[in-house]
């Protein structure tokens, strides 16, 4: 839980993303769930904090960075040649 704090402080005072990965052979122990609990009301009480969906996060990336405007790919160098499965 300490650490899980720590590393959010640290992420929100530069007003960086924050994700935890919770694999549930680790997390699932009574002590940690009373932990991430703890973590987790902490974190709803936070009035400047997005908690969004993944589609959430994908509708404000695409809203904000354009592809047309913002994805700048380079020419491929990938050539076909005839009889290539590609």
């Amino acid at each position: 839980m300490r650490n899980w704090r720590a590393e959010f402080d640290a992420q929100h005072r530069r007003g960086r993303f924050f994700g935890m990965t919770l694999h549930p052979q680790h997390i699932g122990w009574c002590h940690r769930l009373a932990g991430l609990g703890r973590v987790s009301g902490r974190l709803a009480g936070l009035s400047d904090l997005w908690n969004p969906t993944g589609v959430e996060c994908a509708r404000y990336w695409t809203g904000a960075y354009p592809a047309a405007k913002s994805l700048q790919l380079a020419p491929s160098i990938w050539q076909d040649y005839p009889g290539s499965l590609s």
